[in-house]
């Protein structure tokens, strides 16, 4: 159900229905918090969708609250330099661009490159790898 309505609010989300979307949102993170608990690593996604949610309304006040639960949900969760913490800070940027506050948004997109940065090596994207030596191995 927790899913479905996530869905739902994704899918209100792309229709520019904000407001709907805000209610489906809020109705999956309480039954994610009621079975899985209030500090489960998979609400920093959900929390995220709420708060690009409320940006869209631009009800930045709120938007920010929740960016700031998401991220440190997430920090303390999955640690630092996870891609969904990437993602929360990028979509956190928006929202502090939007208030004026250019240098805390700065600071959150450099962060957020960092973060994607050490995933790509975590992952081996951009890596060089000799065939060669591969095939010797195999020897």
């Amino acid at each position: 159900m927790c899913i479905a309505l996530n869905d739902l609010g994704q899918l209100r989300y792309r229709q520019k229905r904000y407001g709907e979307s805000v209610d489906f949102y809020l109705d999956s993170l309480r039954i994610r918090q009621a079975t899985l608990g209030e500090q489960h690593p998979t609400l920093g996604t959900l929390l995220n969708n709420l708060a690009m949610s409320y940006f869209k309304m631009g009800r930045l006040a709120d938007a920010e609250s929740v960016f700031q639960k998401a991220n440190a949900l997430c920090r303390q969760k999955l640690g630092e330099n996870h891609p969904t913490r990437g993602e929360i800070l990028s979509n956190y940027s928006l929202v502090l661009r939007k208030l004026g506050r250019k240098r805390e948004a700065n600071r959150l997109e450099r962060r957020c490159q960092q973060i994607e940065q050490a995933s790509r090596r975590r992952n081996g994207v951009d890596s060089t790898i000799n065939v060669s030596d591969l095939l010797s191995r195999g020897r």
